[in-house]
């Protein structure tokens, strides 16, 4: 571009707004690369690439240096290209939820680690569910451990999340290696069975993608490979087991047997297959007799049962176990979970639904968890009616499991009888984080 000899363009600019004026008037420019799939030509100065790039600098004043007028740069398109260069020449960059993975890849083909940094930062940031699994297997491949192990804490920290990614078509694209450093984990909160039908699933995908069937039972243990090996067949029951994995003949021979033998007590120690136990939800009864026998006398008329609650450690509050009767009912039940520490907030309310069933004890589930901090008071109010008593027992005013403690309080708001040591919501459904 021609320039006026006698404009002082220069006249009270820093270096950077210098570099910045030059840049987007295209002046004095001696390099041109050729990018993207469209070839769209960019024009750039050599010098400033080769003071903030060692690629640059090697790709344009090295030994082997290029030679050519126009430089083809056809993996990296021309929006992102360009966001490069302007941090190169005025550290800006227009970093969004579209264009930051492929400025990623920019930075890292030229060596650019502070954009590098900038785009970690943004993805810690603008980190949620949706976008958790190509964020995941970027951090790998580009070696942002900070941002790989925060991803992990967002998985391993909640059942909900942790179910949600493994249910996901985004969990079908991750590579095995990215594969293997989740399902490895002690603290990933899924049982083995549905951990091993989601690598399954990825299994037949990938099968789908190579083009071979994936219903044959060794093209998916060809995929699986060693991703088999951590998933902890051990803890499953002997049935399901028996019922479920082994038809599939995903397991060799060999396998199976080892697993069986173990179930019977003959092989104490797997050398393949780990035994420990992962972070699991669990139930939380504050029964005092859980087996005894008890009769149907609790009133189900829709008025409140309600009881107090406060933990020592942070968990997540998945759910509540309510009193069946005996035979068959049906109930109408209302749920509402509050923070009596934070002036009574409803933090989950399940407007009247209907359960029916048979058990003494029946779970209600919560679409999505309740965070429970530490040392702060909770309630749980139920409201139940039905033409049928339902059961009823004498509590425990704690519970404790290694050095985790809830309590349980008399709510104020109970009108049904419900307290501490007697009546309704004989449990908690939790998951509590190692």
């Amino acid at each position: 571009m021609a320039h006026g000899a006698r404009e002082d363009w220069q006249a009270e600019k820093s270096v950077i707004e210098c570099n910045k004026y030059m840049f987007l008037k295209q002046l004095h420019c001696d390099v041109t690369f050729k990018v993207g799939m469209a070839g769209k030509e960019i024009k750039a100065h050599k010098y400033v690439l080769a003071s903030r790039s060692y690629v640059f600098e090697a790709m344009l004043f090295g030994d082997l240096s290029e030679t050519n007028d126009v430089i083809d740069v056809p993996d990296i398109e021309a929006e992102i290209f360009d966001a490069m260069l302007r941090f190169l020449y005025f550290e800006e960059a227009e970093i969004n939820e579209n264009s930051v993975i492929g400025i990623i890849y920019a930075a890292e083909k030229y060596g650019i680690t502070d954009l590098l940094r900038k785009c970690e930062f943004f993805l810690e940031n603008n980190l949620i569910e949706d976008n958790i699994c190509i964020i995941l297997e970027n951090a790998l491949r580009y070696n942002m451990d900070g941002l790989f192990q925060k991803c992990q804490n967002v998985i391993y920290e909640s059942l909900f999340v942790s179910r949600k990614i493994f249910d996901s078509q985004s969990f079908l694209d991750l590579s095995k290696h990215c594969l293997c450093e989740l399902v490895q984990s002690d603290r990933l909160p899924l049982d083995e069975k549905a951990i091993f039908d989601s690598l399954l699933h990825w299994a037949k995908e990938q099968c789908i993608k190579a083009e071979k069937d994936p219903m044959d039972p060794s093209e998916l243990r060809r995929m699986l490979g060693d991703l088999l090996y951590h998933v902890r067949f051990p803890l499953m029951t002997p049935a399901l087991f028996k019922e479920d994995i082994v038809p599939m003949k995903i397991l060799s021979d060999e396998e199976v047997n080892e697993i069986s033998d173990h179930f019977i007590g003959q092989r104490t120690q797997s050398t393949v297959f780990k035994k420990k136990e992962r972070n699991m939800i669990m139930s939380i009864y504050r029964i005092q007799e859980r087996e005894s026998s008890r009769t149907p006398d609790w009133n189900s008329n829709g008025v409140m049962d309600a009881i107090d609650f406060e933990a020592n450690k942070a968990f997540q509050l998945h759910g509540i176990l309510l009193f069946g009767s005996s035979g068959s009912y049906t109930y109408v039940v209302e749920v509402r979970i509050s923070s009596i520490t934070d002036g009574n907030r409803c933090l989950l309310h399940i407007p009247p639904i209907s359960v029916s069933g048979k058990d003494e004890i029946f779970e209600i589930k919560f679409d999505k968890p309740c965070h429970i901090a530490p040392s702060q008071r909770y309630q749980i109010s139920v409201k139940m009616k039905g033409q049928k008593k339902s059961f009823s027992a004498y509590f425990c005013d704690s519970y404790t499991h290694c050095d985790f403690t809830i309590k349980f309080f008399d709510s104020a708001y109970t009108g049904n009888g419900t307290c501490t040591s007697y009546g309704q919501i004989p449990g908690l459904v939790c998951f509590i984080p190692k």
